[in-house]
């Protein structure tokens, strides 16, 4: 329980510095950098949206892997992560206008990019906060999850 409460309360503290880096998104840079790597055989547009795509979809294989299993208190802990990496996304994506966030060898601006290469460049603001809500959504859900798997667990040891 106690374990659950202090992620919630980091978790819940980063969705709330939108703006702020913290511990996990070094984690996701190294997985977002990957992602261009495995992903640009399949052409320069998937490979700039590579780092997002793998950044997204590994924690999301984690929970999904936790889920099937019918470990839920897992997959809750799992989906902070993947709640807290949509908000990084959104971070990079509010970014794609202004470009002032420092990138990595000074490269492409994957977002800016993107959102050129779709026509949507004047959309960022929008596309910005519907990864940024989606995480937000995705962490409450993760401690609802959490406490729902805690009470069950509660429930059964007073079996």
């Amino acid at each position: 329980m106690v374990l659950l409460a202090v992620a919630a309360i980091y978790f819940v503290s980063r969705a709330a510095d939108r703006e702020g880096y913290h511990f996990f998104d070094n984690v996701d840079l190294v997985i977002h950098e990957a992602g261009h790597v495995l992903i640009s055989p399949f052409g320069e547009f998937l490979g700039m949206a590579g780092g997002t795509i793998l950044q997204l979809a590994v924690p999301l294989v984690f929970a999904a892997y936790f889920f099937v299993r019918d470990e839920r208190l897992s997959a809750g802990f799992v989906m902070f992560w993947l709640g807290q990496s949509f908000i990084n996304v959104a971070r990079y994506a509010g970014d794609a206008i202004v470009m002032e966030l420092p990138l990595i060898g000074g490269g492409i601006h994957d977002w800016n990019y993107l959102l050129s290469a779709t026509g949507l460049l004047r959309q960022t603001v929008f596309i910005s906060d519907i990864f940024y809500y989606t995480g937000v959504g995705i962490i409450i859900s993760a401690i609802i999850i959490g406490v729902i798997a805690l009470a069950k667990e509660k429930q059964a040891d007073g079996l």
